[in-house]
């Protein structure tokens, strides 16, 4: 043979090889890796929906400029029509590469897991309040459809109020009035679009794992600043047309509103970061704060959209009313109270995987896709994450009132109650805020105030649900006080012998590492450890913890804002056809049960133990978001599921 040849053969070899492996090793193996595919769909929806806000503006504005007519539908608009449908192509384009495996096609078999890129809880698109964005999600090319449906409408909603309602008559005149519509139009869209993309660069740097902080607040450091800055662009583009000699909007000398047109009533939508919109508009800083809040809804809402690995879709944004489990009672009086006193659960909740499973009694189980049950879950115990943590069995022997604020038959509506202090009281946090990790008692009104902690600026907690949870896990150990973070409320049925509680906490975690004790108890009339070590206390039930016994508050690493909505004598199930039980929740199962695909909690009815007296269990199954700290949303696994149960007595007294 040519040696000189072997060089070539060998190289044909290895090419040959190569390809022989292809198919051996599968279209998983070139995949794309999850976190670029969460990369993808956060900026690419955001620059769709940047495309489809400049389509629709340009349109509206220059029919203020005269050069279109007044009447023409820009939604409708070829031109934007187009404009519009090259950027969807462009998005799923973008999409299916990251998104769509080896063969960069959406749908397929080698695409991303939904579970993997934090979609897998969203069996139909989220929409947006205002809008019809309701398909079904199956696959990465769904998700570009609902993005570019939110993102449309999201920009159709911010265009159509900042040029909706100008006044016709003042368009191609060129005059203060008709300068100053196109100010106002072109000002705010332009602080959306501004706002938006602070947003999205700020959760990129997240993904990218520069911080892992909460947009825009802390963030990256970046994008207050940013947002600060669109946002006084904003403001003076419009006052300085629209504000009159002063050039300030709200003085006399503005110019007419009348003249002007705008909406006399702003959208009916609240932003999540930032509060509700109506209002009524009288002035050009009405119009000023209009413009803005509505960009900040809409802005809030398409980021998040396009984080959903990271955060849960505010409830702000969605289209759909949550169960209203806290009526208005039909007949409203301050009637009485009923009091809730915690028993003592099972005296095991198990192991980790359920190894060893939990002892009886029992309150619920986690069942596989076929409905086979995988786990008994005990009585009086909290399972939280995907991970394989051990149940927590829950303290016990606090009380909780409630108050009867009304009856409508023999049902009677509950709300919170001031109780005789923070152990048993029932109402929520606020108004003032303070910090609550190694600066306590510091007044602030953002985290940046109190060392940039997540969640460490927060507001005053009134009112605690139980004393704190010790939950043991070596060196992760954590202590959790159970704040109120809304007022407790709900209905209880005597005819039907049913409750049902809407209970909102933010659940502050402390991380003391102390595997035997992880929280402070009263031992022998003392605090064994934390801020108040060594002074006086009463214990409570058989944890011993207490409120009087709090645990150093520089051991703080973040809040869980649970919502136990709703805790019922019923049965409480959450399902999970492809094991993500929960919005941004990137493994699936539940409790170190990779199979789960359904958590299931049944209470126990009120069963009359005396006069006035019932023995009663709650049971609960939720979402717990993600904590803030890399430590404990690992060993925890969070986003995550959470359920929990637990049994008491309940005692109504009504006067």
């Amino acid at each position: 043979m040519n040696c000189r040849r072997r060089p070539r053969l060998a190289l044909l070899a290895l090419a040959v090889t190569a390809g022989a492996l292809v198919p051996v090793m599968g279209p998983r193996a070139a995949q794309a890796d999850p976190v670029l595919c969460e990369r993808a769909l956060s900026p690419e929806s955001a620059k769709f929906t940047r495309s489809a806000t400049l389509a629709l503006q340009r349109c509206e504005d220059a029919k203020v400029i005269g050069t279109v007519p007044p009447a023409t539908d820009c939604s409708t608009d070829g031109g934007v029509v187009n404009a519009i449908g090259r950027a969807q192509a462009k998005l799923a384009r973008k999409v299916a590469i990251r998104c769509g495996g080896q063969d960069h096609t959406c749908g397929t078999d080698d695409d991303e897991s939904l579970v993997s890129i934090g979609w897998g809880a969203i069996g139909t698109c989220l929409g947006l309040k205002g809008a019809s964005c309701g398909n079904a999600i199956g696959n990465c090319g769904d998700i570009v459809t609902c993005l570019a449906c939110v993102g449309q409408a999201a920009a159709g909603q911010t265009v159509a109020l900042d040029y909706g309602s100008l006044n016709s008559a003042q368009f191609g005149t060129d005059s203060p009035e008709n300068f100053c519509q196109r100010s106002i139009g072109q000002a705010s869209t332009k602080f959306f679009l501004d706002r938006l993309k602070a947003l999205q660069k700020c959760w990129d740097g997240r993904l990218k794992g520069h911080h892992s902080n909460a947009c825009p607040d802390p963030g990256d450091g970046k994008a207050v600043t940013r947002i600060a800055h669109a946002e006084e662009s904003k403001v003076s583009r419009i006052c300085r047309a629209c504000g009159g000699a002063d050039h300030q909007c709200g003085g006399g000398d503005d110019l007419a509103l009348g003249q002007v047109g705008f909406a006399a009533q702003c959208s009916d939508v609240t932003a999540p970061s930032d509060g509700s919109c109506s209002a009524t508009i009288t002035d050009m800083s009405g119009v000023v704060t209009c413009v803005d809040c509505d960009a900040t809804f809409a802005s809030d809402c398409m980021a998040d959209l396009g984080v959903s690995a990271l955060v849960p879709y505010p409830q702000d944004c969605s289209p759909t009313t949550p169960p209203d489990f806290c009526p208005a009672p039909v007949v409203p009086a301050m009637i009485g109270q009923i009091a809730f006193t915690g028993s003592p659960g099972t005296a095991n909740c198990g192991g980790a995987r359920f190894s060893p499973p939990a002892d009886p009694p029992f309150s619920g189980e986690v069942d596989d896709g076929n409905g086979m049950k995988l786990a008994d879950l005990g009585l009086g115990c909290l399972y939280s994450g995907s991970a394989s943590m051990a149940g927590v069995a829950l303290p016990d022997g606090f009380t909780s009132i409630l108050a009867i604020t009304g009856t409508s038959g023999s049902t009677l509506t509950l709300g919170g109650s001031d109780g005789t202090g923070p152990a048993d009281c029932t109402k929520g946090a606020g108004p003032a805020m303070h910090c609550v990790n190694a600066n306590p008692g510091a007044s602030c009104t953002l985290d940046a105030d109190c060392g940039g902690i997540p969640s460490s600026c927060a507001l005053d907690a009134n009112c605690f649900f139980g004393p704190p949870t010790p939950v043991s896990n070596g060196a992760l150990s954590i202590c959790i006080a159970n704040a109120l973070r809304t007022d407790a409320c709900g209905v209880a049925d005597l005819t039907a012998m049913s409750t049902t509680l809407a209970v909102a906490l933010s659940s502050r975690l402390y991380l003391t590492g102390n595997a035997a004790s992880p929280c402070p108890r009263c031992d022998s009339g003392s605090c064994t450890a934390g801020e108040r070590a060594g002074m006086p206390c009463t214990g409570v039930g058989t944890k011993g913890t207490t409120l009087e016994c709090p645990p150093q508050s520089s051991q703080f690493i973040g809040t869980l804002p649970v919502s136990l909505v709703p805790a019922t004598t019923g049965t409480s199930m959450l399902p999970a056809p492809n094991g993500a039980f929960c919005p941004a929740q990137t493994t699936a199962g539940a409790f170190g049960l990779a199979g789960a695909r359904l958590i299931r909690e049944v209470g126990q009815p009120l069963t009359l133990a005396g006069l006035g007296t019932f023995t009663t269990a709650l049971g609960a199954t939720f979402c717990i978001p993600a904590s803030g700290s890399s430590l404990v949303d690992g060993a925890v696994g969070l986003p995550g599921p959470g359920a929990l149960s637990i049994s008491g007595t309940t005692t109504v007294n009504i006067p």
